[in-house]
């Protein structure tokens, strides 16, 4: 496989210039995790928890660590104008290894990633390759792509709310992840899940992709869903998505384990923040299975139709369950401390999220506080294997170093 480096050349456009704003790509899984930058402190650790706000508060600036990349010995450079075949698709027969490992007909397609520099996105990149899968990604800054891994794929330089990009990204596609990016201080909440994916929306039509894998949220049918905020925006993204006609695989998160790394700073001073209920037992999952289960679907080339599907972690665990694991995994002290709602949107809007963001956040921790989260029920299929204990010793102790 060649490497095929895709220059749009939006003429004359910064990123900052493209549909959605400078934070996208950079940031790209948010919503449920307060920001955690050199120097802010106090309620600046404070987590948010969950699915599709995730994307919008997360952040992917420490990066998780990521799965062994293959080594590549051949690249090649191309630039090829918008709008043209990038690469025609191709009929390629797999390994016995690789068509065991991904349940296909040993055909290899070709997979687009979106935010392939995110938590979900850059673990997820590994998976496909190595599933015997072409995959191009559309990136803001290609260079912040693993280089043994941007080897291995095309890129397209831009951001996936862009007309022109994505409708060049697209063509010769089986299928498409599609994470909606960051945009906290997007004046209206809805521009950041629903006018974003316009242009999306259009190019799945015109180029005819078959499948589309998206980051959601939880739910889906309980009575706090239409006051939910960011989750209330997510799911009606979902909807418009399976309305297009392409068949779509929802993949419905709680909390991110990873939300933890957020608040590095607080855990060394023997604490955490949330704003909900230290009692309260909700699912969570790690970010490295959702990338496996979005692998999954992404090679899996029989499913039609509109599903969700729930990514529940192992268990369900409340603060006080965490701030235990948390204190018996790192040997020390550490405990929980709740963050008034009032508090928590007055920090958020105090670190520059504007108040139709903050708003939806706060809408969205109060929903959760009123179990969105607990409806969906834990069966084989939706339980993940990584535990929070394990995520807490295969990832935060090295990141704290």
């Amino acid at each position: 496989m060649y490497k095929r480096q895709v220059q749009q050349g939006l003429a004359g456009r910064r990123e900052g210039d493209l549909a959605g704003g400078a934070h996208q790509q950079r940031d790209a899984e948010l919503p449920l995790q307060l920001l955690d930058r050199p120097g802010e402190r106090g309620l600046g650790h404070a987590e948010a928890l969950g699915g599709a706000a995730e994307v919008q508060l997360l952040g992917d600036g420490d990066e998780v660590p990521e799965l062994a990349y293959l080594h590549v010995t051949h690249t090649a450079t191309v630039s090829i104008a918008p709008g043209s075949v990038l690469h025609a698709r191709r009929a390629q027969r797999l390994t016995d290894e690789q068509v065991t490992r991904t349940g296909k007909l040993g055909l290899i397609v070709m997979i687009v990633v979106t935010a392939p520099t995110s938590n979900i996105g850059s673990q997820l990149l590994a998976r496909l390759v190595d599933g015997g899968a072409e995959v191009r990604v559309i990136a803001r800054e290609p260079s912040r792509i693993r280089a043994e891994l941007r080897e291995r794929v095309e890129v397209v330089e831009g951001s996936h709310g862009d007309a022109e990009v994505v409708d060049a990204a697209f063509d010769g596609a089986e299928s498409v992840f599609w994470l909606a990016p960051p945009n906290p201080r997007a004046d209206d909440l809805r521009s950041v899940y629903l006018d974003f994916l316009e242009p999306a929306l259009a190019a799945l039509a015109k180029r005819g992709v078959a499948r589309v894998v998206g980051v959601s949220a939880l739910g889906r049918g309980t009575p706090m869903a239409g006051n939910a905020g960011h989750v209330t925006c997510s799911l009606e993204m979902d909807d418009r998505i399976a309305a297009s006609g392409v068949a779509y695989r929802a993949l419905t998160m709680p909390s991110f384990m990873d939300n933890m790394l957020r608040q590095a700073g607080a855990l060394r001073n023997g604490m955490f923040f949330s704003p909900l209920p230290g009692d309260l037992k909700v699912p969570m999952c790690a970010t490295r299975d959702i990338a496996a289960v979005a692998a999954r679907e992404l090679l899996d080339a029989s499913w039609t139709g509109f599903e969700e599907v729930p990514v529940l972690g192992p268990e369900d665990l409340s603060n006080d369950d965490q701030a235990r694991i948390l204190t018996e995994v790192l040997g020390r002290p550490v405990r929980f401390q709740h963050v008034p709602v009032d508090a928590f949107r007055e920090n958020l809007l105090a670190n520059g999220m504007s108040e139709s963001v903050a708003r939806g956040m706060v809408e969205m921790m109060l929903a959760k506080a009123a179990g969105l989260d607990n409806a969906e029920p834990r069966t084989a299929r939706t339980t993940t294997p990584t535990t929070f204990r394990t995520w807490c010793e295969e990832v935060l102790v090295p990141a704290l170093g």
